[in-house]
């Protein structure tokens, strides 16, 4: 289900807006009429998950995005820091309290109470490419969970237990010197493929698909 905001209320801009300095809106034509990817039932329909994350400041930014794209975050513990700690909420700016992400104790836990829908587990070491996934094939009453290890080990601390799940990897250039972008970047990536193919399908005419 895709809701379009400018049906929320949002009006839409007819021109491009003046910048301003303390970033506040209006906003520009560009960032209107912003579609919100849910499930029939209203709730969000895309999912964001970092396994015992380590670094601050990269749960911040991805919070801040989900935050953006209407998904929800999802952290599976043990954490390496404190969500008290000021840089967390630094990276997450004034939007951290909005956040709202879901704490799971392990694994274990995440498996039997987090979403369940169409799971992609990231890894350099994946069979499947990012861009070969169809998230607009996806039925929409399933949600969409993307699952990231975390800045040191990535899944290995798990990975005899993933074996069957769908293993997913972003495509890289310069391998030779090049091992891996930085987790809130990866997850940025892929959560803006699976937003954009799905909100693309939702503009397309019915006729004309």
């Amino acid at each position: 289900r895709v809701v379009s905001s400018a049906a929320e209320g949002g009006a839409v801009a007819n021109g491009a807006e003046r910048i301003r300095r303390d970033g506040q809106g209006p906003f520009g034509i560009g960032t209107q009429g912003v579609e919100k990817v849910t499930t029939p039932s209203g709730s969000p329909r895309l999912h964001c998950v970092f396994y015992t994350p380590k670094i601050h400041w990269n749960t911040g930014n991805i919070g801040r995005t989900c935050l953006g794209f209407g998904a929800q975050l999802h952290l599976i513990e043990p954490l390496g820091f404190s969500l008290d700690e000021k840089q967390v909420r630094r990276a997450g700016l004034d939007y951290w309290e909005s956040v709202n992400p879901t704490i799971y104790k392990d694994w274990d836990d995440f498996l039997e109470h987090g979403p369940q829908g169409q799971r992609l587990l990231f890894t350099k070491y994946g069979s499947e490419s990012l861009l070969d996934v169809d998230f607009a094939a996806i039925p929409p009453e399933e949600n969409i969970v993307l699952v990231f290890g975390n800045e040191e080990c990535g899944l290995t601390d798990i990975k005899e237990r993933i074996q069957d799940e769908r293993l997913c990897g972003l495509p890289m250039l310069n391998t030779d010197i090049f091992r891996s972008f930085n987790l809130s970047t990866s997850a940025s990536i892929a959560l803006w493929e699976a937003y954009s193919q799905i909100t693309r399908q939702a503009r397309v005419p019915d006729g004309a698909k």
